[in-house]
This record gives structure tokens, C-alpha cells and sequence, in this order.
């Protein structure tokens, strides 16, 4: 966020144009939209066609979301007008305030913008910003810091000229408004919900900053916060160069730079294979189906699961005794319930789990990572990898990686395809993204069967094991990131899809005997 205040400041390798048809941003384009209909007063179709005719072609999915999306949004604003009778005008221009004074970098601006949509009377006393939410705002919590900052750019935030490269600072207006009224509201896209989030004075405003903006502000723009690695490097200036994130170039195989920088995980490269459209629309953070049923079995998977994460975050970190067991036909963990035959083979499992729990045998001190969650940044692909591992342990030197599963049956196969976190983990190991110990490492997978627990082990210096490692992550990146069409792959597990609802080619069965 740092990086972002400074517009001088830039990637050692500039960002790639968009993947073309893929475009990463969805509110972006719903924005682009609604500008293109206020400003040319076209309809919502028109308006999505020019958009397209400019940036290029949208997804099918990504299109039907936008239309809904803008067809929320207007409602929104109708909701409004005939509400408050305050009649304003679409502004175009940002507002930016801009600080001269910061030393050492080539160019001394900083900048303090808010996205979103911009509107104010005809006598500009009155300022207002909408920021879009793709879910419904009917109960969402408040950030007040946000709120504090929005009304502190609308009270003193300059009119933009526009930009052309985004690597300068906006060139601001000579005019300088004296806003009276200025207003913050938030807008929920999937169903034009509405929340007045603040409506106050420049006193008020001013105020607000200094109670909740000011200290944030001041936090973000010196960036001496906690570095946080995850998702959000994958639009950071900075990803190439910083500590907190391991370079492991070559980890997926592929040696093509010339892609927008996109995060993937095992989670992402499995959905990319039952369905590409599934995958992006997921990636795009859509507003998902309130429920997608999960089968017995999956249900207990998912409640023994959690039921031993929830005793593996315990402090004092202890290990895990059958007596903790939930013996019982009906136990619930976390929002996971189950009765029945399902409940009492969860309950086994969990205290077979104890026969093997890797805390047994920690020492003092010893850190414990609980799903924790691990970055790295392979350069060759120019993709950001992030892994989620249930539990990252010492053994005395060794940085041990576990994975565990739950089954009824016996797993076919080799272990290292069938659960390609194994095959992934390997891999962190091999390029020491984990630090010190991963080069005795292993990983481990535990499963849990109506027979009793077993463990296995794998290590990054088993050749055979690389080799195996280094093929599965291959076959699940590569075709994901050459592709750029993410066409959807329609059949029956359509009605498990929690993204359905946007994809127009959901449910359609063109030779049902296939299926």
C-alpha cells in the first residue's frame, strides 16, 4: 500500500498488458460501464458494447455478472433520488489530494485518492462517493478508517485533468472547490442494497480523519506495517524485490514472462481442471451461491478437519489425546455437523489421529504452524504460488510439511498426483521458501481410514519423488496459464458450482446420453 502512494514508483519489469478476454478486475469494468451510460447516456447493452469494443472482449460470465451488476447499481441510484430528493450529477474527474513533501524518491508526490464513483451537485457545494461492493451491504461491518479517509479526499481532494501514465501523479485542476456537504456511501452490487455511511461538513470530515483516517493513513503511506504475503502481492510494485516473499523461479515449470502477474495455488489448479470458467469466475471473487451441498462423507471429512485444527491452535501448544474425541452420534465442529454412522467414524478418526499427532514428540519452544498459509514468487512465470498447509512443524532441524486427508477406502495411486499439495510442498522445500531445514525437510501425509491412521513420508531429496513432484505441478499450471479463454466445460457437476448463476453455458447439456 506504500508502493501505491508513491505513483513514481514502479515494478523492476512493468506489468504486461491484460490477458486478453481474462481482464483481473471485474469492478473496474461494472465502473467502466456505468461511466460509459451516465456520460454518453447509453443503455446498459450499449454501454457494455462500447466498453467491450474498447478493452476488448469479456468473458461470458464475467459479462452476465457486469450487466446484473450495473442493473443493481441504477436501482441503487433510483433508490436514492426519490429517497433524499438530492439531485446529483455524475463527476467524472478524481479527486486527489496530493502531499509535496516526501524525501528520497525521485519524484516528491504522494497521493491520496478514493475509488469509486464520484457525483456532486451543479453548484459543487455538495460532494458525494459511492464505493462498490459486490456482495450486499444489508449487514456489513463498517471500516471506519476507510470512511475517514473517503470524506477527508472529499473535503480536500482536487479535480484531475486526467493521466496518461500511470507511473506520474495526476495533474490536478487549478480550481480549488469548497465542498459543504460531503457524503460517503456504499452500494451492493449483487442486490443494489444501500448504507449512507457518513454525511457530514468539511469540520466533520476534518474531524473524522483525525479520529479514525489519520493514524491509518500515516501507517499505510510510511509502510512500516507488518508485511502481510498472499493475494494481494499479485498487484504489488514491489513483490520482486521483498524479504517477505521467497523467490522460487521455476517452481511450476513454465519459463513465459510476458503474462499480467496472477497468483495460483493447488486449490486453483484443480478447479482450472473441472472447469476454466469456474476457475476464473471463482478467482474474480463473484458473489457465490448462499449454499453448495457437500455429500456425507465430505461433511465429516470436513468437521474431523477441523475439529483437530482447533486442537492444534490450542496454547500451549499440545498434542492431540483420543480421550479429546467427540464419542458421540452427533458432534458438531465449527459449522460442520454430523450424525449418525458419519458422526461415529469422524469420532474414530479423530482419535486415531492422536496415535499419530506429530505434536507428540515437539520440543519446547518449537514453532507450529497451523494451516498455515505460504508465498512464494516465481519470476519465470511471473506468478505468485501460495500454498495452504495444514500443519508446518520442527523436527529437531528438519521443517516437516503435513498434509492430512480423511478417506473410506483405500487411495488408489501415486499419492504425490492424487494430492498435489504433497507434490507442492515438496517443492517449497526444494527451493527453501520455508528457511532453514528444508533442505533434511519432508513432507508428510496422514489419512485417516476406518482402519486406523497412516503416515507417509516424502523428501526433496528422493530424485524420484522430485521428478514425480515437479510433472504433477506442471500439469496443473501450464495449461492455466497459456490459457486465455477460461471456456467453460458444462456437464453435471454444474449444480455443485457455487458460480453458476453467471455462467450462461451452466446446466446446458447438448448430448444428455453423455452424461
Amino acid at each position: 500500500m506504500a508502493a501505491k502512494a508513491r505513483p513514481s514508483m514502479q515494478m523492476a519489469e512493468p506489468q504486461q498488458p491484460r490477458l486478453p478476454g481474462l481482464q483481473l478486475f471485474d469492478l473496474g469494468i461494472v465502473n467502466d460501464v456505468l461511466d460509459t451510460a451516465e456520460f454518453q447516456d447509453l443503455s446498459i447493452d450499449s454501454a457494455l458494447k462500447a466498453v467491450e469494443t474498447n478493452r476488448g472482449p469479456v468473458h461470458p460470465g464475467l459479462r452476465t455478472w457486469v450487466r446484473h451488476a450495473v442493473i443493481q447499481y441504477f436501482e441503487a441510484h433510483q433508490f436514492l433520488w426519490d429517497r433524499d430528493c438530492l439531485r446529483l450529477v455524475p463527476h467524472k474527474p478524481k479527486w486527489v489530494v496530493q502531499y509535496p513533501r516526501e524525501i528520497g524518491f525521485e519524484t516528491p508526490i504522494l497521493e491520496v485518492a478514493a475509488w469509486g464513483r464520484r457525483y456532486c451537485s451543479a453548484d459543487r457545494q455538495v460532494r458525494e462517493l459511492r464505493l462498490l461492493r459486490r456482495r450486499s451491504v444489508k449487514d456489513r461491518q463498517r471500516d471506519d478508517s476507510e470512511i475517514a479517509t473517503a470524506l477527508y479526499v472529499l473535503a480536500h481532494g482536487r479535480a484531475t485533468r486526467g493521466r496518461t501514465r500511470f507511473d506520474l501523479p495526476h495533474a490536478l485542476v487549478d480550481t480549488v472547490e469548497q465542498p459543504r456537504r460531503l457524503r460517503v456511501v456504499e452500494i451492493g452490487c449483487e442486490d443494489g442494497s444501500v448504507n449512507i455511511l457518513d454525511d457530514v461538513d468539511v469540520d466533520g470530515a476534518r474531524q473524522r480523519y483525525r479520529e479514525s483516517g489519520q493514524h491509518r493513513a500515516r501507517e499505510v503511506v510510511q509502510g512500516g506495517g507488518q508485511r502481510n504475503p498472499g493475494s494481494s502481492c499479485q498487484k504489488c510494485k514491489l513483490v520482486d524485490g521483498c524479504t517477505a516473499v521467497p523467490r522460487a523461479d521455476g517452481i511450476l515449470g513454465i519459463v513465459e514472462r510476458r503474462r499480467p502477474r496472477r497468483t495460483w495455488s493447488v486449490t486453483n489448479g484443480r478447479a482450472y481442471i473441472r472447469c476454466p470458467a469456474q476457475e476464473y469466475l471463482t478467482r474474480l471473487n463473484l458473489p457465490r451461491a448462499s449454499a453448495v451441498e457437500y455429500g456425507e462423507s465430505a461433511t465429516r471429512g470436513q468437521a474431523v478437519h477441523t475439529w483437530i485444527e482447533q486442537n492444534h491452535r490450542r496454547q500451549p501448544v499440545r498434542s492431540c489425546t483420543a480421550a479429546e474425541a467427540p464419542f458421540a452420534d452427533s458432534w458438531q465442529a465449527g459449522p460442520w455437523e454430523v450424525t449418525g454412522s458419519q458422526a461415529l467414524l469422524g469420532a474414530q478418526m479423530i482419535g486415531d489421529h492422536a496415535l499419530v499427532c506429530p505434536l507428540h514428540h515437539l520440543l519446547p519452544d518449537s514453532p507450529v504452524g497451523v494451516e498455515r498459509t505460504v508465498t512464494a514468487y516465481d519470476a519465470d512465470a511471473n506468478v505468485v504460488v501460495i500454498a495452504k498447509i495444514d500443519l508446518v512443524y520442527r523436527d529437531g532441524p528438519a521443517c516437516v510439511l503435513r498434509e492430512m486427508k480423511t478417506t473410506e477406502g483405500t487411495d488408489g495411486g501415486d499419492p504425490l498426483a492424487r494430492y498435489p499439495q504433497l507434490s507442492l510442498g515438496l517443492l517449497l522445500l526444494a527451493h527453501a521458501v520455508l528457511g532453514d531445514g528444508s533442505a533434511n525437510g519432508r513432507v508428510e501425509l496422514e489419512r485417516l481410514t476406518p482402519a486406523g491412521p497412516v503416515v507417509e513420508s516424502f523428501h526433496p531429496t528422493n530424485s524420484d519423488h522430485m521428478e514425480q513432484a515437479r510433472q504433477v505441478i506442471n500439469n496443473l499450471a501450464a495449461s492455466w496459464h497459456a490459457d486465455t479463454t477460461a471456456r467453460a466445460q458444462p456437464g453435471p457437476e454444474c449444480h455443485r458450482c457455487a458460480v453458476s448463476q453467471w455462467c450462461p453455458e451452466a446446466f446446458m447439456r447438448p448430448h444428455d446420453e453423455d452424461y
